[in-house]
Parts: structure tokens; C-alpha cells; sequence
């Protein structure tokens, strides 16, 4: 049996004791759930950079990985790249 301080789902913290919040099923659905839609968004931006630098001859690979840690960076790097697709 659990202490009674000690707060449990769906039930009051402390008996008697209203002004402490009681955890909720929905409130631990909703955090992974949009923790999993900004990853989507995060991995999908990432994809920006690595296809201009795709498009110039570069590595998308590396360029990818680079965006996934430091996507200001990759994006300025991919921009400035020469073009290596013309060279003769």
C-alpha cells in the first residue's frame, strides 16, 4: 500500500489535500505524442540542407547528419557550397 503523501494516478496527492495536481492519463498520452510529432518535424527539416547540398554534388549523407546537430550551420554550408556537378 502506498504511502498517503505520496501521489498516485488519477487519485488527490494527499488526502484532504486539493491544491496538489494529480496526474492524469491523458497528460502522460499528450508529452510522447507531441514529443513524436516535433522528432517527425525536427528529422524533416533536417532534409533541407542535405538535398541542396545533394543537388550541388555533395555528400547528403554527411550533410544530413550535419543538419540533424547544427542545422544553421548546415543550411549556411550547403548555400555557400560550390557546385561541383558542372566541373568538366
Amino acid at each position: 500500500m502506498p504511502r498517503p503523501d505520496t501521489p498516485t494516478i488519477g487519485t488527490p496527492a494527499a488526502a484532504g489535500a486539493s491544491s496538489t495536481p494529480t496526474i492524469e492519463a491523458k497528460e502522460l498520452l499528450v508529452n510522447p505524442i507531441l514529443g513524436f510529432i516535433g522528432l517527425l518535424i525536427w528529422i524533416g527539416i533536417a532534409f533541407w540542407p542535405a538535398r541542396v547540398a545533394g543537388r550541388k554534388g555533395h555528400s547528403f549523407i554527411l550533410y544530413f547528419l550535419l543538419s540533424l546537430l547544427f542545422f544553421p550551420l548546415s543550411l549556411i554550408l550547403a548555400y555557400v557550397a560550390q557546385d561541383r556537378t558542372n566541373v568538366i
